[in-house]
Order: structure tokens, then sequence, then C-alpha cells
């Protein structure tokens, strides 16, 4: 091979390198969005023991478990919102530690749900990423039946999710208000500042 080809194919090497690393950190961008609102929410008062190393790494984990059920933004939001309506990310929740499991004093509605998400009458053994899919599941299939009767997709998947067999409850539209709130904040673009040089 000549010397030209050789360069030609090392640049078109290192093009297609640089272009992977681009998607690749445009992919973790977002990734971070979820990540930084996990990490700015309130720890749960149980919390308190948890260093911030700690919370760190699990909320890393349920950032990518979120990452791993869905690629839409809405879909992201509104575990974000369900997610802090459920259990506020409390490690004993998202641990399915015993007080959870067991259900101590009514907790986990009693040790029936579990997971940040309080799915009910799933494989306890899934982990975060198959909770996570769960959740989304029962979501989708609540919003799809409820816009198939004349309700608003997201209140109708609200609604479904948290009440089972209703399109309709009270709440809902305050609900899917701040699964909108939690969109803007993952999804907003960062204000640059203006330079002042003439």
């Amino acid at each position: 091979m000549s010397k030209d080809a050789k360069y030609f194919w090392t640049l078109v090497g290192l093009s297609f390198g640089l272009s992977a690393l681009a998607w690749a950190g445009l992919a973790q961008a977002e990734s971070d969005q979820v990540y930084a609102f996990l990490m700015r929410s309130t720890p749960h008062y149980t919390d308190k023991a948890e260093t911030m190393e700690e919370r760190g790494v699990r909320m890393r984990r349920l950032s990518a478990a979120m990452h791993s059920a869905t690629t839409k933004s809405d879909e992201l939001a509104f575990l974000l919102m369900k997610g802090e309506r459920e259990s506020r990310w409390a490690r004993y929740v998202d641990l399915d530690e015993d007080r959870c499991r067991k259900g101590e004093d009514g907790k986990c509605d009693g040790g029936k749900a579990w997971s940040p998400w309080q799915i009910w009458g799933t494989d306890r053994k899934g982990g975060s990423e198959y909770a996570a899919k769960k959740a989304l599941s029962i979501f989708r299939k609540g919003a799809r039946y409820c816009k198939a009767r004349g309700y608003d997709y997201y209140e109708g998947g609200v609604a479904m999710y948290a009440k089972g067999g209703t399109c309709s409850w009270s709440v809902a539209r305050a609900r899917v208000k701040r699964m909108w709130v939690i969109h803007w904040q993952i999804t907003r673009k960062p204000k640059t500042t203006k330079s002042t040089d003439n």
C-alpha cells in the first residue's frame, strides 16, 4: 500500500472514531440530565446516613435503568415524576430492603410493591432495569386504553397506573403537569452567555 493510501485510510479511521465519540458524548449528555435531576432531588429522610458518593452510584444506576427502558424524553420524564412521587428514590425502596419487602409499618403497600416506581405483582429479582421497563409498560398500556376512550393520553396513563381500572383521577392533571416540568428540566439546553466584546 502506498504512503498516500495509508495516510488516507488513517484519516478515514480517525474520522469514524471521532464521529463515534461525538455520538457517545451526545448520549452521555442526555443521560447526565437524568442523573443531574436525580442528584438534585431532596434525599428521602431515611437516607441521612447515605454519603454523596453512595447516592451518586445509586442514582447513576437508576439513570442507566431508565435509559435502558426508553429513549423518549416524555417517558423519561414520566419515570422521574413517578419515582419522585412513589418513593422519592429512598434507598430502602430502591434496594428492596426488609422494611419494603416485608412491608414493615405498611411500607411499600404492605410489601406488595417494589422498586422506586412501586410496581405490583412482578418478579422482584429483575432489578431496576426490569422495573423501569415494567413501569413504562403499565403506563403505556393504560395511556393507550384511555386515549382510545377519549381521555388525555398522559392523564389517562397516570390514572391507570395509580388506580387501575379508571382513566379519571382527581390528581392526574397535577402529576402530568409535574411531568412536563421535569421534561423541561431534562431537555432544556444550557444557556450560553453572549460575548460583550465588539
